[in-house]
C-alpha cells in the first residue's frame, strides 16, 4: 500500500508541535514564564522552596511571598542569581526581575 503523504513529509515531536503553536500565538514567553514560576522550587532548592511561594508573574516579574523579614532580606540579596537560574533553566532571558514580599 503507497502513502498518500508528501515524500518532503516528516513527523514533528509533539513538543516541537506545540513550540511552533506557542510562536504563532505569540504567547511562548508567557508560558515560559510560567514554567519558571512553576519550576520555583526545583530552580532555587529545597531550603530556599520551604521559606518561600510563587504568588504571580507578570510581564517578566516573578512575585514571590516569603515566610518572614528576614528572609525576604536574605533572597533580596541573592535575587541576581535566582534570575540567573531561573533564564539558565528557562533557555532566555525571560525573567527581569524578582520582587519578594
Amino acid at each position: 500500500m503507497e502513502s498518500s503523504r508528501p515524500s518532503n513529509f516528516r513527523f514533528a515531536s509533539l513538543g516541537e508541535a506545540l513550540r511552533k503553536l506557542l510562536r504563532k500565538l505569540e504567547i511562548e514567553p508567557q508560558v515560559k514564564q510560567h514554567l519558571a514560576a512553576a519550576s520555583w522550587p526545583k530552580i532555587v532548592g529545597e531550603a530556599v522552596a520551604k521559606v518561600s511561594e510563587v504568588e504571580r508573574v507578570e510581564k517578566g516579574v516573578l512575585f514571590i511571598k516569603v515566610e518572614s523579614s528576614a528572609w525576604r532580606n536574605e533572597l533580596t540579596f541573592m535575587r541576581r542569581e535566582f534570575i540567573k537560574k531561573i533564564n539558565d533553566y528557562l533557555g532566555e532571558e525571560l525573567i527581569r526581575d524578582i520582587r519578594f514580599k
